[in-house]
Order: C-alpha cells, then structure tokens, then sequence
C-alpha cells in the first residue's frame, strides 16, 4: 500500500464551536506561560460529544460496551463516501443512496454520509435541518457488516428526536457513530481509509477524536 494523501475530517475545536442544543461549549484557558512559569500549559474542559467525535453504544443503551471495551483497530478501516448533498433540508436519506452500493459495501468498515451541512459548522443553521437516514436506509445499514457509519451533522438523529430511533439501532448492531465529519466531499469516489481514535478514557459514552481520510494506492 502507497500513501497518496491524508485529509483532515475534524473540525477545530474552539469556544465558537457548533455543538448539540443545550451542550456545554469547550472552555480552553492558558493555565500557565513560558514567560512567567517557564511552561506553557492549558486547561481544557469540554464534554465527551464535542467537536469531530466517536459515539459508543454506552451513549443510549444501559448497561452497553463504552469505547474502552473496543479495539483500537475498531476505529480505522476502508470507507466510502455517499453524497447526499443534493437533497434538501429536512429530507431523508434513501435507502437507494446506499443499495446501489451494496457488493462494495462487503468490503469496507465504515459509510460516511456527506450531506454538506459541515460548511454551515458554527452557525445557528448547523443544528436544523440537516437530512438523516430514512428508515429503510438504517434497516439497510444494519444489515452489513460495518465497524462505523458517520455523517457530517451534529447528530444521525434528527434535532428533535426524543427517542434517538437511529443511534440505538445502530448502536444495538455494536457499531460506532461518527458526527459533526468535516471535508468528506474531497473523499468522494476515491479508495481511502478513515481512522478515527477517541481518547482512552474509561467507560467513555463518546470522545472527540482526530478523524482522518488516508488515500493509497494499492501495490
């Protein structure tokens, strides 16, 4: 395998960040200065959702595995980007979007759903609206045999949801979830892997992590 290119698909978290209604923002402080301590060192407080992150099925169902309970090769493996950008607000994915693909989805680990809310990120717009899976397309998904399935929207949910129906039938199947995904319309149509580590934190329902798109050619 030959390393073509790596593209970030994680937003930059900052105190003006898009997060879930009723979320706590990051607060990030300069706790110390190498002009005055002779260190520099910073104090970041931010809950588990926020940002670019992995849900774990501990995030809606009692008693499930948290991320600690995975291996860390759970988190990287071939994916594929379905565009879904020309549907419009409020719309549903189709199971069609994903069927077509269904011989080469037996060969990947995760389905990256691009929709193109990420360009609307740390806008009231961001958390309304946003397309989500229809629910023939969530039956579809949980039947491959997939370690992830990720989006680029604050939630595979929608916004209002009080019974998060998508989460838990994915989560139920022990697959992950991967939100707010930044730059997946650079991945469409091309052969890459994604990894997406979370941070190793006991009983964690969720972590941010550092999502990348790693394009290769095979040799």
């Amino acid at each position: 395998m030959q390393l073509k290119k790596i593209t970030d698909l994680s937003h930059i978290i900052d105190d003006n960040i898009s997060v879930f209604p009723g979320s706590l923002l990051p607060v990030i402080k300069q706790t110390s200065s190498v002009i005055v301590d002779g260190f520099s060192e910073m104090s970041i407080s931010m809950n588990s959702h926020t940002g670019t992150h992995v849900d774990a099925p501990s995030h809606m169902i009692h008693k499930a595995p948290s991320l600690d309970h995975y291996h860390i090769r759970d988190f990287i493996g071939k994916a594929k980007v379905i565009d879904c950008s020309y549907l419009e607000p409020h719309s549903e994915i189709p199971a069609s979007a994903v069927i077509q693909y269904e011989a080469e989805l037996r060969n990947l680990d995760f389905v990256l759903f691009y929709t193109g809310w990420s360009k609307k990120w740390g806008t009231q717009d961001y958390v309304t609206g946003f397309p989500v899976m229809s629910r023939d397309c969530v039956a579809f998904m949980c039947e491959q045999n997939l370690k992830g399935i990720g989006i680029d929207c604050v939630s595979i949910d929608n916004i209002d949801s009080l019974d998060y129906p998508t989460h838990k039938l994915i989560l139920k199947k022990s697959m992950v979830i991967i939100e707010n995904l930044n730059d997946l319309a650079s991945l469409i149509g091309k052969e890459f892997l994604i990894a997406c580590f979370p941070l190793n934190i006991p009983n964690a329902d969720a972590s941010p992590v550092r999502a990348v798109g790693i394009e290769y050619n095979c040799t």
